[in-house]
C-alpha cells in the first residue's frame, strides 16, 4: 500500500496554499484581514483534524503578498501588522516540511514537478498536500483573477 492511500496514516501537518497568496493584496490593512482569516482557518483545522503546524514550502521571506513587492516576512515586522496575529502565525508555522520520518516523500518530491495549469506558476504547497495525504489551507482570494 503507498503512503499516499494510507487510510490509517496519522496527519501531522496541514499546508499553506502559495497559489492564495494572488492577487497580491493592495496594502498591509488588506494583508491582515486576510492574515485572521487564515489563523481562523487554521484554529478551526486544528479543532477538527487535531493538526499540529501550518506548513510553508518555502521561507516567508520568498512569498510576495504585496502588490508593491513586500514579502511574507516583510508584512509580519510591518509595525502596522495585528502582532497577536504575527505570534499566532509564528508559533503554527513549520519550515522545511520535511523530518527525518517521512523520505519517501521527500524523495518524490523532489523528483516532481507541480505547477499550477500552464506551468507558470509552481504550487508546491499543493504539491506537498498531495504527497502527505494532507490538506491545504488558503487566503480567501481568487487565484482566477490573476
Amino acid at each position: 500500500m503507498s503512503y499516499r492511500n494510507n487510510k490509517y496514516s496519522k496527519m501531522k501537518n496541514i499546508v499553506f496554499n502559495e497559489l492564495s497568496l494572488q492577487p497580491y493584496s493592495e496594502d498591509i490593512t488588506e494583508f491582515n484581514q486576510h492574515l485572521k482569516e487564515l489563523i481562523g482557518i487554521c484554529k478551526k483545522a486544528k479543532d477538527k483534524f487535531n493538526f499540529k503546524k501550518l506548513v510553508f514550502a518555502q521561507e516567508l521571506h520568498n512569498y510576495q503578498v504585496l502588490k508593491d513587492g513586500k514579502t511574507f516576512q516583510d508584512c509580519l515586522y510591518d509595525k502596522k501588522s495585528n502582532r497577536t496575529l504575527v505570534n499566532l502565525l509564528l508559533g503554527l508555522r513549520k519550515y522545511p516540511f520535511y523530518d527525518d520520518e517521512n523520505e519517501p516523500q521527500v524523495e518524490e518530491y523532489i523528483t516532481a514537478k507541480f505547477s499550477y495549469k500552464d506551468s507558470s506558476l509552481p504550487c508546491d504547497g499543493l504539491g506537498i498536500a498531495y504527497l502527505y495525504n494532507t490538506i491545504v489551507v488558503s487566503f480567501l482570494s481568487n487565484i482566477e483573477a490573476v
